[in-house]
């Protein structure tokens, strides 16, 4: 494959997402116990960060067959948002953990939440079958028409190592995207010649005429944030050879990508995250956070709410637990945040959980 062709998909696979396109109104899910008050209760205790607490009373609950709790812990507990969870599950013993991923009593002892959950509602079907690889396309596609987007950098990449870039674009006609994801598929639709692909249909050409893609002057200033191309990654320094001194090294661009974490809307959880954790420096905070992770459609989508039915996406963001559930996510990263520190301090300080 020709190199640009390499980069091109190197970049993608990292990127595109199926994130929650907006060309169609989700539908609304119920969800029987949603509204029971001690389930709410223990959904707020949860969001102010008494993860103990609030997953000791859902299991229980989940126990006594109150299916949202059962769909909520198969979604904390079970895998599908790990960094909500990780690190109490970490630190408990294999007894303790088994009390919250699993039932405990009845004719469901020993199996996991999702795998009775699944036989009462196709919620908690889609969320256990995307991890088969023979299901995933069709239990997205429930969780995007139900407007559940935090699987969705997941669910693209997919696309892409199981079914190339024809399965990608098949999504997009779908409208299996976003304002962030768009860009990619722009380029995926103008450069399907060098991906080997056929001719886009009519609909596609028509659904990205005009906009501009992630390999445009801005598109790429906004997607790489100023790291090249051939950007190598030092794993003994956990360091990117040269970056981000490409951005320290340029007071134009250091402006423009200020400007684009005040002001560009797809910046907004960032924003919202810096505005918390380095009220006196949130620009630079917003400069650094992009200069650490690699892919910003991962962050973009795992900032939602890890469960749409349950706690809305804006309710997640300005929770007490937000701020945690970030460092862990980005904590995954290769980078060592001490790398970013020259943009902001209190970003790699964040990090480091000082």
């Amino acid at each position: 494959m020709h190199k640009i062709a390499q980069v091109f998909r190197f970049f993608i696979v990292l990127a595109l997402v199926a994130a929650g396109g907006f060309a169609a109104q989700a539908k609304t899910v119920q969800v029987d116990g949603a509204n029971d008050a001690t389930f709410r209760d223990s959904i707020q205790q949860w969001l102010n960060g008494e993860d103990l607490v609030a997953l000791t009373r859902l299991a229980t609950m989940a126990n006594d067959g109150n299916l949202a709790a059962q769909i909520f812990m198969g979604v904390v507990t079970n895998g599908v948002a790990p960094h909500t969870s990780s690190q109490l599950l970490l630190h408990m013993s294999q007894e303790q953990r088994r009390l919250l991923s699993r039932f405990t009593t009845g004719e469901n002892a020993g199996k996991s939440w999702l795998e009775v959950a699944q036989d009462r509602h196709p919620l908690a079907k889609a969320y256990r079958d995307f991890d088969d690889n023979r299901l995933y396309q069709k239990a997205f596609d429930y969780l995007f028409a139900h407007g559940e987007r935090f699987l969705a950098s997941k669910a693209h990449t997919r696309y892409i190592n199981q079914g190339g870039f024809r399965t990608a674009l098949r999504g997009a006609e779908k409208g299996h995207y976003d304002s962030v994801s768009k860009p990619w598929l722009a380029a995926a639709v103008r450069n399907a010649a060098m991906l080997g692909l056929s001719k886009p249909s009519a609909k596609l050409r028509e659904m990205f005429d005009g906009v501009e893609d992630a390999f445009s002057d801005t598109g790429r200033e906004f997607h790489f944030w100023g790291r090249p191309y051939d950007a190598i990654f030092d794993p003994n320094t956990r360091k990117r050879i040269g970056y981000p001194d490409t951005i320290l090294s340029d007071p134009a661009l250091h402006n423009r990508l200020r400007g684009l974490v005040v002001y560009d809307p797809r910046m907004a959880p960032v924003r919202q995250l810096c505005d918390s954790i380095c009220p006196n420096s949130a620009s630079g905070c917003g400069i650094a956070l992009r200069a650490h992770i690699s892919s910003y459609d991962r962050f973009w989508n795992k900032s939602r709410s890890p469960i749409e039915a349950f706690i809305s996406t804006k309710d997640y963001r300005k929770s007490a637990r937000f701020t945690g559930d970030m460092r862990r996510l980005m904590a995954s990263e290769p980078q060592t945040p001490s790398a970013v520190a020259p943009l902001s301090v209190c970003f790699s300080d964040y990090m480091y959980g000082k």
